[in-house]
C-alpha cells in the first residue's frame, strides 16, 4: 500500500502515564521505561520524557507543534513545568541549547549476551 502521511490518522500517547523507576540496570527498581525517578542523595526528581510526548517536532531547533489542524510548526523558547509537592507548586522554566550535530556513546545493552547465546545455540 502506498499512502501519503496525510492519509494516516494521528497516534496519541497517554502523556499522563508517567512511570516511576530507576534507570540503573543493577537497581532492584530498574525500569527502562521509567519516566521519572527520585534522587534522594541530591534531593532531586529526575525526569526522562521523550521529546514527542512534549509536543516537540524538532527539539534541535526548538520546533513544536502549534494549535490547529493541520498543526503548524512554531518555535518555542522552552518548556514550562508546574510541579506540585506537599501542597506547594513551583513553576520550572526549562530551556536547552539548539544543536546541529548529534553525539553518542556506544554501549552493550542489557540482554545482548543472552541474545548472542541464543543465536549461537541456533546455529548449525
Amino acid at each position: 500500500i502506498n499512502r501519503s502521511f496525510a492519509d494516516r490518522s494521528a497516534e496519541y500517547e497517554p502523556v499522563g502515564d508517567l512511570v516511576e523507576g530507576s534507570w540503573n540496570p543493577k537497581d532492584k527498581d530498574y525500569d527502562s521505561l521509567a519516566t521519572w525517578a527520585v534522587d534522594d542523595k541530591h534531593d532531586t526528581v529526575r525526569m526522562r520524557i521523550p521529546w514527542s510526548m512534549l509536543g516537540l517536532a524538532d527539539p534541535s531547533s526548538r520546533s513544536a507543534l502549534g494549535e490547529g489542524r493541520p498543526a503548524p510548526l512554531v518555535t518555542i523558547p522552552g518548556i514550562v513545568f508546574d510541579v506540585t509537592a506537599q501542597g506547594s507548586t513551583e513553576r520550572l522554566d526549562f530551556t536547552w541549547p539548539t544543536w546541529t550535530r548529534v553525539s553518542y556513546v556506544q554501549r552493550i545493552k542489557a540482554g545482548a549476551i543472552q541474545l548472542e547465546k541464543a543465536y549461537r545455540d541456533l546455529a548449525p
